[in-house]
């Protein structure tokens, strides 16, 4: 699954994906990366299992405040 936001400003804009409103990181595991780009315009999910359907946003930040986005829900069928 991959989620993008698409936003503009400066000075520099920073990101935090979340998942059900909790930030996420990218996890590794022994076995997979399954969490990427939790700090980017551009978050991975790889492998989605039904565990991993829930609601995701982001929370763009700079200098002068900060913006979340509309949550997207994530649907996975078994």
């Amino acid at each position: 699954a991959l989620f993008n936001v698409v936003a503009t400003g400066s000075p520099k804009l920073t990101y935090q994906w979340q998942l059900n409103g909790a930030n996420l990181n990218d996890r590794t595991t022994q076995w997979n990366s399954k969490i990427s780009g939790s700090l980017t315009a551009s978050l991975s999910i790889s492998n989605v299992s039904t565990n991993d359907a829930a609601y995701y946003q982001v929370i763009v930040n700079n200098d002068f405040g900060s913006v979340t986005s509309s949550p997207a829900q994530l649907t996975v069928l078994p």
